[in-house]
């Protein structure tokens, strides 16, 4: 455990917090770019929180080369659990 700085300019947290991760989720076998992406840690099944209908709704830019955006759409999949899709919990990418 780190216990941060007692002026808090630096939270506390837990060091090995990835690990803890990836013990307690479910990490898919069928990973796209294991080179540049961090593996999905999650149980949710592919396309069911984001759909089809989402992608194909989704701006990405014209700035990004098809495999780009192939590599961009494989980490929104990874990261699943982050997004929202409800306009009370809507940001930015």
């Amino acid at each position: 455990m780190d216990l941060g700085e007692s002026d808090g300019n630096k939270p506390g947290g837990v060091l090995d917090w990835v690990v803890k991760l990836k013990e307690t989720d479910i990490k898919s076998h069928d990973e796209k770019y294991p080179e540049w992406l961090i593996p999905k840690f999650s149980d949710i099944e592919r396309g069911s929180r984001l759909t089809k209908e989402q992608l194909e709704n989704l701006i990405i830019g014209e700035g990004l080369t098809p495999q780009e955006q192939d590599v961009f759409v494989e980490m929104l999949f990874n990261h699943k659990k982050a997004l929202a899709f409800e306009w009370a919990h809507k940001g930015m990418v």
